[in-house]
């Protein structure tokens, strides 16, 4: 018994000494569509609402991030539709589900959903992270051919909302200028997707080497960022 009470003292005294930042965000569109799909002829009005709770927990080196969401869509002629079948198909590639299953309330529907979980440790070379995150390769504004671990989501409404990926990764800081990125995540067939990246300054523009390895795919590709000006 006095070992579980020391130890609790201890975890205590340093949740006291750590720094959780929280914020809560809106985010709501009315939006008037037409049908995209050739079997339907009807036009939507209908509303999304997202409400979304992030926390970041930070002591000393070691970090630690949570973003949850809550997402209603409003409109019965909306939930009834072909189109909406194919947004609700939407998931994430992970070997756990990050979200509920959507609650029909007759107008309309809800859910809620994991978008972010992860934490780690980071020094001045070293950062390595553990959890449902977002790892990007390549450099494209609209789409990137290289980045196979988290894709724009075409169903989304805002370009950067994507799926997070559960993984492992390290980052090697090699200079002020370089690092080098291993990756290792499990998707949702349980197997695994395995990638290298090294990035450095070149005095005209950043470019990177990125190596990506699973059962279906095996990539080799090249990013350039500079400013032309």
């Amino acid at each position: 018994m006095r070992k579980i009470v020391l130890l609790f003292v201890f975890f205590f005294l340093q949740m006291v000494f750590a720094d959780f930042d929280y914020s809560v965000e809106n985010t709501n569109f009315t939006i008037s569509q037409e049908a995209f799909l050739p079997v339907e002829d009807k036009d939507y009005i209908y509303n999304y609402d997202r409400l979304r709770f992030r926390g970041d927990y930070t002591q000393e080196s070691y970090f630690a991030t949570v973003i949850a969401d809550a997402v209603n869509y409003l409109g019965h002629k909306y939930i009834s539709s072909v189109s909406y079948t194919y947004v609700k198909e939407q998931e994430s590639d992970t070997p756990f589900k990050t979200q509920t299953s959507y609650h029909n309330y007759g107008e309309g529907e809800v859910y809620a959903k994991l978008y972010r979980l992860y934490g780690g440790y980071e020094d001045g070379e070293n950062r390595i992270v553990l959890g449902l995150q977002n790892i990007t390769m390549g450099v494209g504004r609209i789409w990137t051919p290289s980045n196979l671990f988290n894709p724009i989501n075409s169903y989304a409404f805002e370009p950067d909302e994507v799926f997070g990926v559960a993984a492992l990764t390290y980052t090697r800081h090699i200079s002020e200028m370089s690092k080098l990125t291993g990756v290792v995540s499990q998707k949702k067939d349980k197997s695994y997707k395995y990638a290298v990246r090294y990035k450095s300054y070149f005095g005209f523009a950043d470019i990177a080497i990125n190596s990506v390895y699973s059962d279906e795919t095996q990539m080799l590709a090249y990013e350039i960022e500079g400013n032309l000006a």
